[in-house]
């Protein structure tokens, strides 16, 4: 199954709200700076649960390359499938 959502995704995404963030005309309505700035700051807290999450999947597929193996607590714990 091929992936919906990439880093290179998440990336232009953030490059956007970067962008509406320094959109003048965005920003001098109170109401919509308000809003703005509110949905990119969940915006930033998902995007670093996201990125750290990638970073562990790395760190074990770097761990299974050295070992040979995945520790059963990175398993999933449902199907223990691989990552």
């Amino acid at each position: 199954m091929p992936v919906k959502n990439t880093l290179v995704d998440l990336h232009n995404i953030l490059f956007e709200r970067l962008e509406r963030l320094n959109d003048d005309e965005i920003m001098n309505d109170p109401e919509s700076a308000k809003k703005e700035i509110e949905t990119s700051i969940a915006i930033k807290e998902l995007a670093k649960v996201i990125v750290t999450n990638a970073s562990n999947v790395l760190k074990a597929q770097k761990f299974k390359a050295q070992t040979g193996e995945i520790p059963d607590s990175i398993l999933l714990a449902n199907k223990k499938e691989e990552i």
